[in-house]
């Protein structure tokens, strides 16, 4: 193998290297707490969505969590999340049938979002949820509606 021809692949190999690196410094751990539990029955079902049409539909969320409901506040902790804009939804599932029980006035399980903001006649829009996770680590208090 000739010198030139090596220092390509050193080049190559170099490059590689760096991208890997760089992309694990972008990722870190999001820990979400989720508190008002008033009964200590089912699981809180915690799930993180990467987009609005994520968020604003049932469709798999880029993280998701089940956490048993045995105290008054709940915490998952999601390891290897990339950087960007997640918004995160949470309830407790008290029957543990994995949908949140509508009533006619609203839910009838405890709920929210990050920010702890609430829509208007059902879930709030993804960018008043969205938290800007900087790949690091971020810690998420949502209280219970």
């Amino acid at each position: 193998m000739n010198l030139q021809r090596f220092a390509r692949i050193l080049a190559v190999v170099s490059l590689a290297m760096a991208t890997v690196a760089g992309s694990a410094a972008y990722a870190g751990k999001i820990t979400v707490h989720f508190s008002g539990i008033e009964d200590f029955e089912g699981e809180v079902l915690i799930s993180l969505a990467s987009s609005p049409e994520m968020f604003d539909s049932d469709a798999e969320a880029a993280f998701s969590a089940s956490v048993p409901a045995r105290a008054k506040r709940a915490t998952a902790v999601f390891e290897s999340v990339p950087a960007g804009d997640y918004a995160i939804k949470v309830f407790h599932d008290a029957n543990s049938n994995k949908k949140l029980d509508m009533g006619l006035m609203g839910p009838k399980e405890k709920y929210g979002f990050s920010n702890n903001v609430m829509g208007f006649m059902g879930p709030p829009d993804f960018d008043d949820a969205k938290v800007t996770f900087d790949g690091s680590e971020l810690v998420v208090e949502i209280e219970a509606r």
